[in-house]
């Protein structure tokens, strides 16, 4: 973690200061610049948090001399939790969707009452307000945060303006899960987390009425319900302000794609719904994987997705970029990440397995996987193409671990069921013997 620099109060130069390199307030715009680009660092934006406080209020002069205090302590809880919102993104505590309400949310009026021309988007006043919002949205979803709807309507007037308002930012498919019903929230917000398969403290809910807002509180209080102002001229200012929507790594190309993703899953579960029985649906998918060894091209992606990776996560000990960086190219250290697309579309990369070799054994530093294509055999078809690798570069045996958290039960049993056997005397360790090793069936086929 590194912060930036506040610029100094002091200027020399007054407002020409800018364009004289010597001067303090250029060398500190130049340092900020090169701090924004470090790899391998995680960045706390003091020089932002200044900019909001106002720098006359952010330094305390006295107690610099005196303490050496790198702002006025009225900030200090402000940079704290900076700090500690930065920390807690990085151990894959984020939010990873956005649930919506609708009327007076993403538009102004009631659907269902005004109809599509009746309501506000766009113009000026506080139809351009939920305007912003909506573009402010459309720049999170592109980013990677997933976008639902969940409004009392009938589903027929509320996709109305998704597809006949000129002034909608938002389309229909930049909503992942859609639901508009007459159900409490709190009912349809549980399926949409499970749904999408991710915990409902991954949630964040939007919604104009207190109400909707305390029930959803009080009955999923995991969701993060933030408190919304009556003035639309404020909800993007809420939302980040309150600093629910950290990220500790750039976008990647799959975040942009993570909506349609989503929603081709949405058309997978129609056609479970209707197949014969599990296997005919798994046959029926078409999927197709790749097994490779991560490069440069794929670090970003892959050291994203083991920061986001909560429940397939046997040990979430969480391999950072720089480490993951350093073991690409290391024998000793292969490092493997997986794609995988049906006949629905391409989920992208899934899975990192990151492991280490000493001797005849290679222990797995890393192995997750997107829940997205939990139980399909994708991870059959990952120990297989792993044990395959192994077996041919002389490993003898493949040792995993599993380290227990609040939300990686899911994987308590993974390594069983991959064939492992537990390892006498060592806790939560298993390994995989590869002499007597034979493939698991899986309809997951190699590209």
């Amino acid at each position: 973690l590194i912060t930036t620099l506040p610029a100094p109060i002091e200027r020399f130069f007054g407002n020409f200061a800018a364009r004289v390199p010597s001067s303090f307030s250029s060398q500190i715009h130049r340092l900020n610049a090169h701090i924004r680009t470090l790899d391998g660092v995680l960045i706390v934006d003091a020089e932002h948090l200044a900019s909001l406080a106002g720098l006359a209020n952010w330094f305390d002069d006295r107690l610099w001399y005196h303490a050496k205090y790198p702002c006025h302590p009225r900030h200090l809880t402000t940079l704290a939790q900076e700090f500690t919102r930065i920390a807690l993104a990085a151990q894959g505590k984020l939010i990873k969707a956005l649930v919506l309400d609708l009327d007076n949310t993403l538009w102004g009026g009631i659907i269902g009452d005004d109809g599509v021309e009746g309501i506000s988007i766009g113009g000026i006043g506080h139809g351009e307000a939920f305007r912003d919002f909506q573009r402010y949205l459309k720049v999170l979803q592109e980013r990677g945060i997933i976008l639902c709807v969940c409004s009392k309507n009938e589903e027929s007037n509320a996709r109305l303006p998704f597809m006949h308002h000129d002034g909608m930012v938002l389309k229909e498919e930049d909503i992942a899960v859609f639901y508009a019903n007459w159900e409490p929230k709190s009912a349809n917000i549980r399926r949409i987390a499970e749904t999408l398969n991710i915990g409902l403290d991954s949630l964040l809910f939007v919604d104009d009425s207190a109400f909707e807002r305390n029930e959803v509180r009080t009955a999923l209080p995991q969701v993060t319900v933030p408190e919304m102002p009556e003035d639309p001229a404020n909800y993007v200012r809420t939302l980040e302000l309150g600093g629910w929507l950290e990220t500790p790594t750039p976008p990647s190309a799959e975040d942009a794609t993570r909506t349609a993703s989503y929603r081709a899953e949405h058309d997978r579960r129609k056609l479970q719904e209707n197949a014969g029985n599990v296997d005919d649906y798994l046959a029926s998918l078409d999927m197709r994987a790749s097994f490779r060894r991560v490069t440069g091209q794929h670090l970003q992606r892959a050291a994203q997705l083991i920061q986001r990776s909560n429940q397939f996560n046997p040990r979430t000990q969480r391999v950072t970029q720089e480490q993951l960086a350093a073991w690409v190219d290391d024998a000793a250290h292969p490092c493997f990440c997986t794609s995988v697309s049906d006949r629905f579309g391409d989920y992208g990369m899934i899975s990192v397995i990151c492991g280490e070799v000493t001797g005849d054994t290679m222990f797995l530093h890393e192995l997750v996987m997107s829940c997205r294509v939990l139980a399909r055999g994708v991870e059959q078809f990952i120990n297989n193409q792993l044990a395959t690798y192994a077996k041919a570069h002389g490993v003898a045996r493949i040792v995993g671990e599993y380290l227990p958290t609040a939300k990686n039960g899911l994987v308590s049993e993974l390594f069983p069921r991959l064939g492992f056997e537990p390892i006498d005397g060592e806790v939560n360790r298993w390994q995989l013997t590869l002499d007597s090793w034979q493939p698991l069936p899986t309809f997951v086929q190699a590209e």
